[in-house]
C-alpha cells in the first residue's frame, strides 16, 4: 500500500494519479483498523484526486489515523486546523496535534511546531523551545529545520550567538535541498563571515541558490561576475542575472540593471531603459533606484528633466535609508521653465519670393552668417536658415534656403548673432502682402 504524507502530496500531487481500485484498497483497510489505510484515504479526500474533493472528510479520516498511532495523521490533521481546511481555523489545535506528530517521530511536525514556538501561534512564543524543535527535526533529516536552527544561531534568537556552527547548519540545509541555506553560507564565505574568504566557494553556493529560486541568490552571483571576484568579469552574464532577479520579484536586481543600461555595460547604453528599471525598483522599495531616477530628472537623462519630481524621489530614497537622496533632497531645485514663451519684436524683411507652404505659418530661424554688417541704409543685415514650426517651439531641420533679418538696432543685430551659442530660436511668420510680395516678422522667443 502507497503510503504518502500530505505536507509532500501538496508538492507534487498535481502529477499523481489515484486509481479506483486503490481509492477501494484504502477505504477497506481503513474500515479494517488500519491507521495507514485511513492516512491515504484522507489525502485522497484532500486532493480530490480520483474522488470528488471533500476536507470535511479528510479531517474525519485525518483523525482517525492519528488515534491509530499514525504520526502522519496527527501531522495532517494539525495542517487542516492551521490552514482552516474540514474545520475552524485553530491554531492552538493544530500545535497540540504537532506536537503528536513530533513525538511519534515525525520531523516535519517537530519543524511546524518550532514554528508555532518562533511565531507565538496557539503557543506562547518561546525561542529557545522553538530552537529546540528545530535542532530535532534537523536531527530527523528535515533540511528546513537545520536552516532555521542555522538562523537562530547566526542572530542569537533561542540559543548563543555561534556563526561557525550556523554555517555548518547552513552547509547541511543547503546538502539537503534548501536552497536558502546555500544563500546564506554563500554570503557567509562571500564576507568571510567566521569562515576563511572565498569568493570561489561563495559563487559556487550562490548558484546553487540561484538555480533553487533564491533571487538573492542570482543577485550576488551577477554582482561577482560584474566585480570579477571570484570568477573572470563578465557584464553580459552579470546582466543575465540581474534580469533573473528582477524577472523574481528582486528590487536590487532590476536597480542594478537599469545601471548597467545607464553605463552601457554589457548592453548598449540605454538611459530610457534604465529609467524603467530605475522606476520599477523604486517602486519595489529599492532606495537607490529612486535616487538614481531623480538624478535622471535632474539631467534630463532619457526622461524630461523636472526638477519637481527629482526632488520627490530624492525625499523618498531619503526615506529608503539613502543618505546621499537626504543631501539631494535639500538641493535648491531650478525653478521649472514656463511652456509658454514671451516675444520680443526684433524686426522685418521684405522678400520677394518663399516657399508658398511657408506663408502665414509660424517658421523658426537660426543665425547662419552671424556677424552683423551694416548697410547704406543703416540696417544691420544677419541671414538665418528657417525652419516649419510644430508647436513645440523646437528647431525641426535645416532649410536649403537662406533669409535676410534686417534690423535698425545694432543691439539687436548683435543680440540675434549671440543666439547661435545661446541656442535661442527666432519665431516669425510670412504674410501675404498686396504688393506680391511678402513681409517677414521676426520675433525672439524667451523662455521664462
Amino acid at each position: 500500500m502507497k503510503k504518502i504524507f500530505l505536507s509532500l502530496l501538496l508538492l507534487t500531487s498535481a502529477g499523481i494519479s489515484i486509481q479506483a481500485s486503490e481509492i477501494d484498497e484504502y477505504r477497506k483497510s481503513c474500515e479494517m483498523g488500519n491507521a495507514q489505510g485511513c492516512l491515504n484515504l484522507g489525502i485522497t479526500y484532500y486532493n480530490g484526486k480520483g474522488i470528488q474533493q471533500d476536507y470535511n472528510k479528510a479531517k474525519e479520516l485525518f483523525s482517525k489515523a492519528c488515534d491509530g498511532g499514525e504520526a502522519a495523521g496527527c501531522f495532517d490533521l494539525g495542517l487542516s486546523y492551521s490552514k482552516g481546511e474540514g474545520a475552524e481555523q485553530d491554531y492552538f489545535m493544530a500545535s497540540e496535534f504537532y506536537k503528536k506528530a513530533c513525538d511519534g517521530g515525525l520531523a516535519v511536525g517537530c519543524y511546524e511546531l518550532g514554528l508555532s514556538y518562533l511565531k507565538g501561534q496557539g503557543v506562547k512564543k518561546y525561542y529557545h523551545k522553538a530552537s529546540k524543535l528545530f535542532e530535532k527535526a534537523c536531527d530527523g533529516g528535515y533540511a528546513s529545520g537545520c536552516y532555521l536552527l542555522g538562523l537562530a544561531y547566526a542572530k542569537s534568537v533561542g540559543v548563543q550567538q555561534d556563526y561557525p556552527k550556523a554555517n555548518k547548519l547552513y552547509k547541511k540545509a543547503c546538502d539537503g535541498g534548501v536552497a536558502l541555506g546555500c544563500y546564506n553560507l554563500g554570503y557567509s564565505y562571500a564576507i568571510g563571515k567566521s569562515i576563511k574568504q572565498d569568493y570561489s566557494k561563495a559563487i559556487e553556493f550562490y548558484k546553487k541558490a540561484c538555480d533553487g529560486g533564491v533571487n538573492e541568490g542570482c543577485l550576488n552571483l551577477g554582482l561577482c561576475y560584474g566585480s570579477g571576484n571570484g570568477v573572470k568579469q563578465d557584464y553580459i552574464k552579470a546582466n543575465e542575472l540581474y534580469r533573473k532577479a528582477c524577472d523574481g520579484g528582486d528590487a536590487a536586481g532590476c536597480y542594478y540593471l537599469g545601471a548597467s543600461y545607464y553605463n552601457g555595460d554589457g548592453v548598449t547604453q540605454d538611459h530610457i531603459k534604465a529609467n524603467e528599471l530605475y522606476r520599477k525598483a523604486c517602486d519595489s522599495g529599492e532606495a537607490q533606484g529612486c535616487l538614481d531616477l531623480g538624478v535622471s530628472y535632474y539631467k534630463g537623462e532619457g526622461i524630461k528633466q523636472d526638477f519637481l519630481k527629482a526632488k520627490e524621489l530624492f525625499s523618498k530614497a531619503c526615506n529608503g535609508g539613502e543618505a546621499t537622496g537626504c543631501k539631494y533632497a535639500k538641493l535648491n531645485m531650478p525653478q521649472p521653465q514656463s511652456n509658454e514663451p514671451t516675444y520680443t519684436f526684433v524686426g522685418i524683411d521684405e522678400l520677394e519670393s518663399f516657399p508658398s507652404d511657408y506663408v502665414e505659418k509660424p517658421i523658426f530661424l537660426k543665425c547662419k552668417s552671424c556677424t552683423p554688417a551694416e548697410d547704406n541704409r543703416g540696417n544691420y543685415n544677419i541671414r538665418a536658415t528657417c525652419a516649419k514650426a510644430d508647436g513645440s517651439y523646437k528647431f525641426l531641420f535645416n532649410n536649403p534656403f537662406a533669409i535676410q533679418i534686417k534690423t535698425n538696432s545694432r543691439d539687436v543685430a548683435k543680440a540675434i548673432a549671440k543666439s547661435k551659442d545661446q541656442e535661442k530660436l527666432f519665431l516669425g511668420t510670412v504674410l501675404k502682402n498686396p504688393k506680391r510680395y511678402r513681409i517677414f516678422l521676426i520675433k525672439e522667443v524667451q523662455y521664462k
